[in-house]
């Protein structure tokens, strides 16, 4: 029930000020390029802490896939400047098996696909801190799959 309130409340938090980052981040009516500066997974309690640090504001839409053979979540960033990341990372966590990139330089949009373990059922926390430019999402288990 906790869970429910507190992922309720980011929504609603994320919702409320998402159109002022978005105005931040536009230059002359157009989204000023971003950098993705750093991206990591953390532990964090029971949760597994994906982020990605932006050089502009930046709020991804999240998609899942619940295939219960091989569970994802996915977001795009638009207008990446440039990326020179790799395109998989291993991560081998308890619910985060491995982190895959996309960039495509003509869009300049980069897809983040998170691999999870098919394992749990889970809840899915994003969350934005607008002093940095970090936008995380805390990924946690809700159940074992049946």
């Amino acid at each position: 029930m906790r869970n429910s309130i507190f992922l309720a409340l980011v929504i609603l938090c994320t919702l409320m000020v998402s159109p002022s980052f978005a105005d931040k981040a536009k230059k002359g009516g157009h989204l000023v390029p971003t950098v993705i500066k750093n991206m990591g997974v953390t532990k964090d309690g029971d949760a597994e802490l994906f982020c990605l640090d932006f050089s502009d504001p930046r709020i991804p839409d999240l998609e899942t896939i619940d295939d219960e053979s091989n569970p994802r979540l996915f977001f795009d960033v638009i207008e990446v400047k440039e990326w020179k990341g790799q395109s998989t990372y291993e991560i081998k966590g308890a619910m985060i098996r491995q982190v895959r990139t996309g960039f495509n330089n003509d869009s300049k949009k980069l897809r983040v696909v998170l691999d999870l373990n098919p394992k749990y059922n889970y809840n899915i926390e994003p969350s934005y801190d607008d002093r940095y430019n970090l936008f995380c999402i805390a990924i946690s288990a809700r159940s074992v799959r049946q």
